[in-house]
């Protein structure tokens, strides 16, 4: 598993950033981050870090296409700080996409998912006491696309993703029987000078997974061109292992583009 996650990592790091857009606050979005948040949920300190990129493979009558990679992991410090820090969920992505820029438009941007991978892993163990087996790990693949209009201060998307599984496998057999997700992601930005923006960016979501239910993420604060940096606000079931819990976690976080 090491080495396997080296090599994405190597990769991801190495690779050049292929997407015309990356939303601040979409929890799928291909960014690389660092959060240091207080999780209400379970009144920890929590650090959370993830690494993505898009590779490029080359362009057919327009349409971009291009592999993409993601790791998420959650690490609680202990309540002093010293000590070892567990990982306590990882969470990542893999797949193809298409992207088409000028789409009828030159501000319309569509973003294909042909078909990605998600799956969650224990790491160095599960630190909140029990964990039901059935919490452990779940594995999925979807399909989607995003579609994205760029004002002058702002980008807007809205997208579908669809979720599939094996079929020698029902949904009752599945830990997380997700079907849809839908979202709305807004980002706006307020320039100050040459370089410095003001930034605010939200991420609003509906699931189905025998149920429909909302998420949002929200942040606000200010765009450095290749870095940001936002106060961050979760509310959400949560990814990964904690999906039958209800995230709410509260933030500093900084973005690298």
């Amino acid at each position: 598993m090491f080495r396997v996650t080296a090599l994405i990592l190597l990769l991801t790091v190495s690779s050049a950033m292929a997407f015309e857009y990356h939303h601040a606050e979409d929890p799928k979005s291909y960014v690389t981050r660092l959060r240091f948040n207080y999780n209400f949920t379970y009144q920890k300190t929590e650090i959370e870090a993830k690494i993505s990129q898009t590779v490029a493979f080359g362009t057919i009558l327009g349409w971009e296409i291009g592999f993409m990679g993601s790791i998420t992991i959650f690490i609680h410090p202990t309540d002093s700080f010293w000590g070892a820090y567990p990982v306590d969920n990882l969470i990542g992505y893999v797949g193809l996409y298409i992207e088409k820029t000028n789409f009828f438009d030159p501000n319309l941007n569509l973003l294909l998912y042909p078909i990605s991978h998600e799956s969650t892993h224990l790491v160095d163990g599960y630190d909140r006491g029990d964990i039901a087996t059935d919490k452990v790990f779940d594995s999925n693949e979807y399909l989607g696309f995003d579609i994205t209009y760029k004002l002058c201060s702002a980008a807007l998307t809205s997208g579908m993703l669809f979720y599939i599984y094996p079929p020698n496998k029902t949904l009752d057999q599945m830990a997380r029987p997700l079907l849809f997700r839908w979202h709305l992601a807004a980002d706006y930005t307020l320039p100050l000078d040459g370089v410095t923006s003001l930034i605010a960016a939200m991420d609003f979501a509906l699931f189905y997974e025998n149920r429909w239910h909302p998420a949002f993420n929200i942040g606000v604060g200010a765009d450095f061109g290749k870095l940001h940096l936002l106060l961050h606000y979760e509310y959400q079931y949560g990814l990964g292992q904690d999906f039958r819990d209800l995230q709410q976690r509260f933030g500093l976080q900084m973005l690298v583009y």
